[in-house]
């Protein structure tokens, strides 16, 4: 037998012992001499046109080095999926907690002070927070170039046409599940701390959990040459895919340190993190399950209608992800999955561990469960007689080559 000096041996994390006693540094351990604090005025509306800011009386207290509006960006926006969210808002806000401006001062304290003494110009707008309103023909328009803020919608369709099943099941099943909004309350919130140096060399130190995602869109937003912008990730405090995207404090403290010639960090406080930051989609599901009397599973048949929130972030390939589920566990004869992906007034959702995966799998179990109980059998005994096996290709053309179920 060989012996391995890894697989099926006890090895210690390489970072292990730093985090449990107390040496790692995170972003937030970090200073620099000269170094400025910056802090994010967000909207206090959730649809607003931005008719003007101005900021004259937060640049004249004591301790303000510079203010930066979406006026002072190049307005660029951004997106893993779809380019739909400015770093900085530029035209207008769309949920409450929209980033208008930032300010790097002395202290955190006056930096807070500078804050209210920016004054915006808002022209208020009807504002709309359920997905199936935002649907409707009159309701207000989020994106101007997106209809009934639908910002993704598509039916698919694996294996046979799920009309085509029905008769062939003795049960069918169908009920509503409602799955809501969840925030990752990692420990260690989004703090970034950014030099503008010599040259127009950046260097960024970023609680990220994406730093080459995070330098394409800094690429993208600052105009910066990619071979001038160095990102740095200290020992990260928790993440979950909330800090896959990127997050206005880095775009911001680069912004800042640019105009002041100074290091600048900035840090989200726990409020920010539970009202500004990405969080678990929620989902409206429809679920058709079609069965046989032994408990053989035919169909599942799914009708999504997801809250985006104000922005893609990852939404389209989370939904998409999440009818995948629907085909990859049991054996069936055919899925339909229809899902909607709506733009909404709030704050946007985006990757949170499970991937969409979560709020299908609680509708759908819940359903197993209905099922096993009409027909009088054991909810495990029903799943493992539909479990997926190895040599299984799922309807959805993924090929198993291994399976702990089977």
């Amino acid at each position: 037998m060989s012996t391995y000096a890894v697989v099926g041996k006890g090895v210690p994390r390489v970072d292990g012992k730093a985090q449990v006693t107390g040496r790692a540094i995170y972003c937030g351990d970090l200073f620099m001499n000269g170094m400025l604090h910056g802090k994010i005025l967000r909207s206090p509306h959730s649809h607003a046109r931005i008719r003007g800011i101005d900021t004259s009386r937060a640049r004249k207290l004591s301790g303000v080095r510079a203010i930066v509006t979406g006026a002072d960006t190049l307005g660029a926006k951004y997106g893993p999926m779809v380019s739909d969210e400015p770093a900085l808002a530029v035209d207008k806000v769309r949920y409450v907690g929209d980033e208008v401006a930032a300010v790097a001062a002395d202290t955190i304290e006056i930096a807070e002070q500078a804050l209210e003494l920016i004054d915006v110009d808002y022209e208020i707008l009807p504002a709309v927070f359920d997905p199936f309103k935002a649907m409707a023909e009159d309701a207000p328009q989020i994106h101007d170039h997106v209809k009934n803020n639908i910002a993704f919608g598509k039916l698919f369709q694996w294996g046979r046409p799920v009309e085509d099943l029905t008769d062939a099941c003795d049960v069918i099943l169908e009920d509503n599940f409602t799955t809501h909004s969840q925030i990752h309350a990692y420990l260690e919130p989004n703090c970034a701390l950014a030099t503008w140096g010599p040259g127009d060399h950046v260097t960024l130190w970023a609680s990220t959990q994406g730093p080459y995602y995070l330098k394409q869109d800094l690429v993208k937003t600052l105009g910066i040459p990619e071979h001038k912008l160095r990102i740095i990730k200290p020992a990260l405090g928790g993440g979950f895919g909330g800090k896959r995207d990127l997050v206005e404090p880095g775009f911001c403290a680069i912004l800042l340190s640019k105009m002041t010639g100074r290091p600048v960090r900035l840090a989200y406080t726990r409020e920010e993190e539970f009202t500004v930051t990405r969080h678990r989609h929620a989902m409206n599901l429809r679920l058709k399950v079609g069965a046989k009397k032994d408990g053989a599973l035919i169909f599942f048949d799914c009708t999504n209608i997801t809250d985006n929130g104000a922005f893609n972030s990852r939404g389209p390939v989370i939904v998409m992800a999440a009818g995948q589920s629907l085909a990859s566990i049991y054996r069936l004869q055919g899925v339909r999955y229809d899902v909607k992906l709506v733009y909404t007034n709030t704050a946007a959702g985006g990757a949170f561990r499970g991937f969409g995966n979560l709020q299908i799998r609680f509708g759908l179990e819940s359903m197993l469960d209905m099922i096993a109980e009409k027909r009088g059998m054991d909810p495990v005994e029903l799943r493992l007689k539909n479990a997926i096996q190895t040599g299984y290709n799922t309807l959805d053309k993924k090929q198993i080559i291994s399976c702990g179920l089977s």
